[in-house]
């Protein structure tokens, strides 16, 4: 009898072993995992975007691939409600704490274009528009652009969890690179145009949610 148990535990031992040794790389493998940057872990990311102003206009979207977490390419395309809107970015995180990051974007957006007194300043027009119009006895004629290119520069906050889901909120000047090629919409007066000149630069912001493989 103590040859056959002896016998036993000896068969038995290794596959103890084995058994314990798996779970141990199961625990240490979820252990590893809990602890890595979801920007690492899911570097893929489909982006909805709502704004005023942005590169995508006042609503679109973007595709973005984390080169690794710290840097990723980013290409989108909206609508500003004048006509489609397309952008490219670089952007660039720090990530402060697991799944949180301070980033920075630049990039290069197109797009037909038109410029009232009411909306010239972008996001700031919220403010400044209804000031702008102030004393005045109608508005200006607008100036129209078939196709403005502008250069983009954002700063913003970025979260991006372990299940897949991303937000971000941004902002930032956007400079508009052929501010002459802008024409008056309707014929306007000499007056009128002294007091109503092209802005080549305004302000954007947005918020961006989208989920992550």
């Amino acid at each position: 009898m103590l040859a056959q148990l002896t016998l036993l535990a000896a068969t038995a031992a290794p596959l103890l072993g084995e058994v314990a040794h798996q779970r141990h790389t199961e625990v240490s493998s979820a252990a590893d995992s809990k602890h890595k940057s979801p920007f690492a872990e899911r570097p893929l990311l489909f982006e909805t975007q709502l704004g005023i102003a942005m590169p995508t206009g006042t609503i679109g979207g973007f595709v973005d691939y984390s080169v690794f977490p710290a840097l990723s390419l980013a290409a989108g395309a909206g609508t500003n409600f004048v006509g489609f809107e397309g952008a490219l970015e670089l952007r660039m995180r720090a990530e402060v704490k697991l799944g949180h990051a301070l980033t920075l974007a630049g990039g290069y957006s197109f797009g037909p274009h038109t410029q009232t007194r009411a909306n010239q300043f972008g996001f700031f027009s919220l403010f400044l528009g209804v000031m702008a119009a102030m004393g005045e006895p109608q508005f200006p004629s607008d100036y129209h652009w078939d196709l403005a290119h502008w250069t983009n520069i954002s700063v913003g906050y970025e979260r991006r969890k372990p299940s897949g889901f991303n937000f971000r909120v941004f902002g930032g000047p956007a400079f508009l690179m052929n501010p002459d090629d802008g024409q008056p919409s309707e014929a306007v007066n000499t007056q009128q145009l002294r007091r109503f000149d092209r802005v080549s630069m305004m302000i954007f912001a947005g918020v961006g949610l989208g989920y992550s493989l």
